[in-house]
């Protein structure tokens, strides 16, 4: 069976509690062929270092120096997704 590649992004910006949360509900998806992008946007404490050591590989970590608002966060995003992607969910935990 040909399972289509999916990028999911997620945004985050001084949300850790809620972005891990969902990383840890996205954990259970069965289906075989996705990634996690995480970008996080310029968050005041260490949010991207806390999610990298407790998400390892599981997630490709964009970290912005500042804030640059929803949609450019997640443009950020699409520039580092799988070329043979065909589903792209944005998931905002702010």
């Amino acid at each position: 069976m040909n399972y289509p590649k999916v990028s999911i992004i997620i945004l985050n910006w001084n949300g850790l509690g809620d972005t891990i949360e969902c990383l840890e509900s996205l954990k259970k998806i069965t289906y075989p062929n996705y990634e996690v992008i995480v970008v996080d946007n310029g968050s005041e404490g260490n949010d991207a270092q806390v999610l990298q050591e407790k998400f390892g590989d599981y997630i490709h970590l964009i970290q912005n120096e500042k804030n640059y608002g929803f949609a450019e966060g997640n443009n950020n995003a699409l520039k580092t997704t799988s070329k043979q992607k065909e589903y792209i969910p944005i998931l905002g935990t702010d």
